[in-house]
């Protein structure tokens, strides 16, 4: 049967709505301190051009092509507030704080710590995560994306589960990744709960595994000759464009022997935290590996960790710069851990 808890530590902590409003004040504060120390707009090359892009988009053109929306969908975001850079960062905030909203929601009942002190420490690293807010904080679609993947490990409706895997897949092509990668972790889950019990979650029946199964079959047919093309190129760029990103790439090693060590060592250096012993910058990005530690100093090593390895392996391919490597893995990590904090999926 599925974890029930009523740890007292979680009935003290209160409702859910504080969360919502705190963050918002979070990152009203992380904005004007990034503004105060010159991380402008342009900080982020990529913020500048959904600006520029969002500003010439057209809802209309949607009538005439729909698949305008997948995969850009931000841009008509960025268009619904005019390209206006303090509407869409206003909107930015408010997708964050809905993300912490969920988070909290997802884990307020788990009963992984059993310390109040240690859970309350813990719910601070998921929610005050300096890099998802200092995303947040920019005319990005990341906090978007981090929402999605948020709400599609905490869902139990198959409709709902179709409507965030849509709207996922309209603002990044990489959701399919992270819908395999989320559907992956509750089948071997599922799976590994069956043999220990003899019997199989209800929810994970026929039908649920048909549609993933479908889904995926479709997407990855859609995303064949990019995955095909990324496979037989590799990265063509150097992306190592910020002074801090000091990483080693083996970009100078060519095809494909620079691609196969950045799939083996890069998530070796992103679980182990090691990144943020090249630069200092890269630490904001450390608090979900404390949460994934503290996740695997409880429970151990698990077939979803080596889920993680490998799906962040697959980054490691495809991007030659670490900067856009952690950009990429974030939801993987988040999703994972908000995955085995989750009450509603975990079992004991």
């Amino acid at each position: 049967m599925l974890h029930q808890n009523n740890h007292p530590a979680t009935a003290k902590v209160g409702g859910a709505f504080p969360i919502f409003v705190l963050s918002i004040i979070y990152a009203l504060g992380v904005l004007v301190a990034e503004r105060f120390v010159g991380m402008g707009l342009d900080f982020h090359p990529d913020a500048l051009n959904y600006l520029r892009i969002g500003a010439s988009s057209r809802w209309d053109d949607l009538i005439f092509d729909p698949l305008n929306f997948i995969g850009s969908f931000y841009y008509f975001v960025v268009a619904l507030m005019v390209a206006d850079p303090d509407l869409v960062i206003g909107l930015n905030m408010v997708v964050y704080a809905i993300t912490n909203f969920s988070i909290f929601s997802a884990i307020k009942n788990s009963g992984l710590i059993q310390n109040q002190l240690a859970w309350m420490a813990i719910l601070a690293i998921l929610l005050l995560d300096p890099y998802r807010v200092h995303l947040a904080v920019h005319p990005l679609k990341d906090s978007f994306v981090l929402l999605l993947v948020v709400l599609l490990v905490n869902n139990k409706s198959i409709f709902r589960f179709l409507i965030i895997l849509i709207f996922g897949l309209f603002f990044t092509n990489r959701y399919f990744i992270y819908f395999s990668f989320i559907a992956l972790l509750f089948f071997s889950h599922a799976f590994s709960f069956s043999i220990s019990t003899n019997r199989l979650r209800s929810l994970f029946t026929l039908p649920l595994v048909s549609l993933c199964s479908i889904v995926f079959l479709f997407l990855f047919i859609h995303y064949y000759p990019v995955l095909l093309g990324s496979l037989s190129v590799g990265q063509g760029a150097n992306m190592q464009f910020r002074s801090f990103d000091t990483i080693p790439s083996f970009y100078h090693l060519g095809y494909p022997i620079s691609e196969i060590l950045r799939s083996i060592s890069w998530p070796l250096i992103l679980i182990s935290g090691g990144f943020a012993i090249f630069s200092v910058t890269y630490a904001v990005a450390i608090t979900p590996v404390i949460a994934l530690w503290l996740i695997l100093l409880k429970r151990g090593l698990s077939i979803q960790f080596f889920l993680v390895l490998a799906f962040c392996g697959c980054f490691g391919f495809v991007v030659s710069g670490f900067s856009t490597y952690i950009r990429y893995c974030y939801p993987v990590l988040i999703s994972f851990i908000v995955f085995s904090y989750s009450r509603t999926w975990r079992h004991d």
